[in-house]
């Protein structure tokens, strides 16, 4: 599957799954879309069985997924979207120096380092360690981000 059929597919199952969303904010509708899209990339898996070809197509779909969202955009909701970035650097503020790094790396910084450039620049012994402390700092922030809602 090419990134543009990911995208496609993913906005597919969720239109068709609409009635199942259960949130009330713009954030929750992404991270909605976002799990509907880590499936249909987890399905394309099992048939592909490259884990960098799997990388690729997260990364790029995954783009292309916030371009369309970010089209679709109203005043009220690009304010709620900067409310939330403010809330984000609160709480990326708040981990722990290398689980932020981890994560300011993996996920903010473009072009995104992959799991073996954070682990030589924050000294970790494999990108499976660096694959842990992206689980953690994720879950404290989460935990954090969810203090604001």
């Amino acid at each position: 599957m090419s990134p543009s059929e990911v995208v496609q597919e993913t906005l597919l199952k969720a239109h068709e799954r609409r009635h199942q969303f259960r949130g009330q904010t713009e954030a929750e509708w992404r991270a909605y879309l976002r799990r509907i899209l880590a499936n249909t990339v987890a399905d394309a898996y099992r048939h592909l069985g490259n884990e960098q070809e799997i990388e690729s197509l997260i990364d790029q779909s995954s783009a292309q997924l916030e371009a369309w969202l970010s089209e679709q955009t109203t005043p009220s909701m690009n304010l709620q979207r900067e409310e939330l970035l403010v809330h984000l650097a609160d709480a990326l503020a708040q981990l722990p120096a290398d689980e932020r790094t981890a994560l300011e790396l993996r996920y903010l910084h473009d072009p995104r380092w992959s799991l073996e450039e954070i682990a030589k620049d924050l000294k970790r012994p494999s990108a499976k360690a660096v694959a842990g402390l992206l689980h953690r700092g994720l879950e404290k922030l989460r935990s954090l981000l969810n203090k604001y809602s």
